[in-house]
């Protein structure tokens, strides 16, 4: 080398002789290093002290178990990584060894010596929970905390009988089970119970033993909630499953009887372990049946469920009295009531019967055998209640109870209370009012009632409940007041009545509250937003079996009677869901209904929360039956259902025996109607729902078993939420009630008619074809209610009533007005000659309100005389005065005008046909009864 400045350069230095070398692999690792783990090591070293001239790429690690006779493959780790874990290494010694790579080779070997910790078996499961059953116990664990080092590959569950001298082993069970079930154990025997954990290694531990004792078979527990209930001379009965089997599946259930309390029994019928239920048919009135029920399976029969006792009413027993009432002076109570009209054999006598203080006590007062219908109850002690029930004897049996009446002698006599519930209807120049007995009558006989017309104070005197104010004027606003007048003196005057307003050509048309009652009096759309109803359905007892009534509210004023509930808890009749008060208001509501004065009764069968059974449904229906009074016009409407029910089913056919007219609702599934109940029920109306555009509701059942349409769906109606509210309400539920509503304005108009015959009118009554979407399989044929007219509109009885029967469904050829062969007359023109005033005052202050008394009206002044069909036409006769220009009308539609009493009229492709005819007589117009011609198809009646 030489140095160098400004001057010049240095002398050389001394010199030196090298040889450059090639390049080489690294040289050996340094430092190696190995740590034991489990089944495996930790190794680690430094790198080589001279790489050979090129970058350490990677190095090899690899062990050998044979003292390096042979070697694994190795493992390659990347520079510049210096460590690496070896696993699955087993627990012997192994020599580890390390080499080094560059581009040029691989080093010597560095090498060092390690004995890995070797795999275990598994430690015992933990956790382990027992739970027996019959002969049999179910084993829960945890895995264990260590595996040994190896994964999980299973369990084996074990038990012993003998505290563990010898055990009882399970076959392998999966390593992803934390449960096992043991069968086939001895029941009543102790067990000790235990689990073990296996891995490649092998069996671990056994866990801590658990102790249980699995339970031993046994026959049943009894069946649950046994119950019943007649239903004519059958009993049908039902019962939950038995809480335990036993340990055996169930067999079958056994169900028996007793006839002597319990005494003996006898096993009657056995069902299927899937039926839990029964009909025992051919019992007989008047004898007291007790009914229970075992569960079987191979050990044998449970201990009997809870037992029930039921009695079947005597066939031909009569119906209890109505219309009982009672007066009282200072010591005597004066009762009376109505005959009863037993059909099965007449009534031999009347057992009067009577409670002092609301005691709950009966006694029977010795009035001695007599059908006579009033008795003296004397020697009372004045200022103490006394409650007073009739019932009624004939061959067959006694009677259930009559309703309850409540009066109270008084130690001194006083005028009486006023008279409550005034109403009135209007007539033409006249008005019926009626109302109810008062409270008190003071201790002395009410001798008579006045009534008073505001204004103009018309007034009408009776000894009865009802009478007829006359010699009103026609257009006039009027309401009515009432006295009662005893020995002492007369009362004050009765809340004002409804005001009404007398008219000679029926009902005026008002303002329609839904598009339903809208629909009802119209033959096709548009609609007019108007009603003309055709009638008040006054003295017509309409029964809503539903979820009960809310009483309360302002459609329903001073028209709730006393009514039955079947739901076992504290709102008696009252209604908490919203549907039956809905549903009451269709039927019979001031404004949202069709029969406008009828009496509703509630019988509540469905709870809260709108559910029942067919017992409480069947109950209510019996109910009714027992209550209703043998001549008095009735309606049933139930908007309720579930699947086919033969008891259901013959509940309604005895209630339509008993000339009570039932509609029900088709149902909301759309499906067919007959394979649900009551719909399926033959004698009842079924009705199916149809939308304000005129189209079946897609919800609505169909089929044969439909008898009548009518709106359902989006219906207002009467709400719960206060006195007035009103809610919209959709289904086959709120079709019904339509329905039931018209069938009570017919039966007010003409008290006379059976329910088949009620039928006949709904159907002769309703337009055809209108409804879209209908099937072939139900007949298209919507409600229509005829507007009232003088001779439609008459609640009460005609002086003129026309004697001749009323038929439906025949197909004659002839249907004349009178007393010819095959008179078929319009059903609107029978009506009763002797009405009954019915009106005594409940213990529980609510009453039974019935038929006003006899009210004249005007005949019109013209009459269909005859429909006959004459081959391609209708010839319909018309009496009518000479000269009068006679409008004749066909299903509401008006086919032809002449001052001819003559009309042929083509018969085209309508399947019935109604007829009427109007006139002009003074400005007025007077319109004729309808009558109907029809040729009915086959149904299922």
């Amino acid at each position: 080398m030489k140095a160098v400045n400004s001057v010049g350069t240095s002398a050389a230095s001394n010199t030196v002789a090298l040889t450059p070398s090639g390049y080489n692999p690294p040289t050996v690792v340094r430092t190696i290093a190995a740590t034991a783990r489990l089944g495996g090591a930790s190794v680690t070293w430094v790198t080589p002290l001279d790489n050979g001239g090129s970058a350490v790429l990677s190095y090899v690690v690899d062990y050998s178990t044979d003292n390096g006779l042979t070697y694994s493959a190795g493992t390659r780790v990347s520079a510049p990584i210096t460590s690496v874990t070896l696993s699955n290494l087993e627990g012997v010694a192994h020599i580890i060894r390390v080499r080094a790579t560059n581009a040029y080779g691989t080093s010597a070997d560095a090498t060092t010596t390690v004995t890995p910790i070797a795999y275990t078996a598994p430690a015992a499961p933990i956790n382990v929970v027992v739970n027996v059953g019959y002969n049999s116990a179910s084993l829960y664990w945890t895995a264990p905390t260590n595996t040994g080092g190896k994964a999980i590959t299973g369990y084996v569950a074990e038990y012993s009988i003998n505290n563990g001298v010898s055990w009882v082993q399970s076959n392998s069970i999966a390593s992803t089970a934390r449960s096992f079930a043991w069968s086939g154990l001895a029941g009543g025997t102790a067990h000790q119970f235990r689990m073990k954990a296996i891995n490649v290694v092998g069996t671990g531990a056994a866990s801590t033993v658990v102790t249980a004792t699995p339970v031993a078979i046994t026959a049943p527990s009894a069946p649950q909630t046994f119950s019943g209930y007649i239903s004519g001379t059958s009993a049908y009965l039902s019962w939950g499953s038995a809480l335990s089997t036993g340990g055996s599946a169930i067999t079958g259930y056994t169900v028996s009887v007793s006839t002597d309390a319990g005494a003996t029994w006898t096993a009657v019928t056995t069902t299927a372990p899937t039926i839990r239920s029964a009909t025992i048919t051919g019992l007989v009135g008047g004898t007291s049946y007790m009914f229970r029920a075992t569960a079987n399976n191979a050990v044998g029969a449970s201990v009997p469920s809870t037992t029930i006792a039921l009695a079947p009413k005597v066939t031909g027993a009569p119906n209890p009295p109505s219309t009982v009432s009672a007066t009282v002076n200072t010591t005597n109570v004066v009762v009376t009531w109505a005959a009863v009209v037993a059909t099965a054999a007449p009534v031999t006598d009347y057992i009067v019967e009577y409670s002092l203080a609301n005691s709950g006590t009966w006694s029977v007062w010795p009035d001695g055998v007599s059908t006579t219908t009033t008795a003296t109850i004397t020697g009372r002690t004045p200022d103490i209640a006394v409650s007073v029930r009739i019932k009624a004897v004939n061959s067959f049996g006694i009677s259930p109870a009559s309703a309850i009446v409540t009066v109270t002698p008084r130690a001194s006599l006083t005028a009486p209370s006023a008279p409550t519930g005034a109403q009135a209807a209007s007539g033409d120049t006249r008005a019926a009012v009626r109302w109810l007995t008062p409270a008190s009558n003071g201790g002395s006989v009410i001798t008579g009632y006045t009534v008073t017309s505001s204004p103009g104070a018309f007034t009408c005197t009776t000894a009865t409940n009802a009478c007829v104010v006359a010699g009103l004027t026609n257009g006039v606003a009027y309401t009515f007041t009432v006295t009662a007048t005893n020995a002492v003196g007369t009362s004050p005057a009765s809340l004002p009545t409804n005001e009404i307003i007398p008219v000679n050509v029926g009902i005026a048309p008002v303002a329609a509250a839904s598009w339903g009652l809208d629909r009802t009096d119209q033959r096709a759309l548009p609609l007019d937003n108007l009603i003309a109803r055709g009638g008040t359905g006054f003295g017509v007892t309409a029964y809503v079996i539903d979820t009960g009534v809310y009483t309360s509210h302002s459609q329903f004023t001073g028209r709730i009677g006393a009514g039955f509930s079947a739901v076992a808890d504290t709102n008696g009749t009252n209604d908490c869901n919203g549907h039956g008060s809905h549903v009451a208001g269709t039927i019979a509501g001031s404004s949202y209904g069709f029969a406008t004065m009828a009496t509703i009764i509630p019988v509540r069968v469905l709870s809260c929360t709108g559910s029942g059974t067919t017992a409480g449904v069947v109950a209510g229906i019996n109910w009714v039956i027992d209550h209703h009074q043998a001549g008095v016009p009735a309606v049933a409407n139930m908007s309720l259902g579930g699947g086919y029910d033969v008891a259901l089913n013959d509940a309604v056919a005895r209630a339509v025996a008993d000339g009570i007219t039932f509609v029900v609702a088709a149902g909301n599934s759309s499906t067919d109607a007959c394979t649900s109940s009551p719909a399926s029920t033959p004698e009842a109306i079924t009705v199916g729902a149809t939308t304000s555009s005129d189209s079946i509701a897609s919800y609505s059942n169909f089929g044969a078993c439909v008898d009548i349409l009518a709106p359902g769906s989006a219906i207002i109606s009467a709400g719960i939420s206060s006195t007035t509210a009103s809610v919209t309400m959709s289904g086959t539920s709120m079709a019904s009630p339509h329905v039931a509503g018209v069938a009570a304005v017919i039966l007010g108009n003409n008290r006379s008619l059976t329910p088949s015959q009620v039928a006949g009118v709904l159907g002769g009554d309703a337009t055809r074809g209108a409804i879209a979407g209908v099937g072939t399989s139900t007949v298209n044929a919507l409600l229509y209610e005829t507007p009232a007219t003088t001779t439609s509109f008459n609640f009460f009885d005609d002086a003129d009533t026309d004697n001749s029967s009323y038929d439906n469904g025949s197909d004659s050829s002839v249907i004349d007005y009178g007393n010819d062969p095959g008179v078929l007359p319009d059903p609107e023109n029978s009506m009763p000659t002797t009405p009954k005033i019915d009106n005594p005052s409940k213990s529980d202050g609510t009453v039974s309100i019935a038929p006003i008394a006899h009210m004249p009206v005007k005949k019109a002044g013209v009459t269909v005389k005859s429909v006959a069909r004459v081959g391609k036409n209708y010839r319909v006769t018309v009496a009518a005065p000479t000269g009068a220009l006679i409008t004749l009308y066909r299903n509401g539609k008006k086919v032809a005008m002449s001052k001819n009493t003559r009309f042929l009229v083509p018969v085209g492709k309508i399947s019935g046909s109604r007829f009427h005819a109007m006139i002009t007589v003074s400005g007025a117009r007077v319109m004729s009864a309808s009558v109907s011609y029809a040729v009915h198809s086959a149904s299922r009646k």
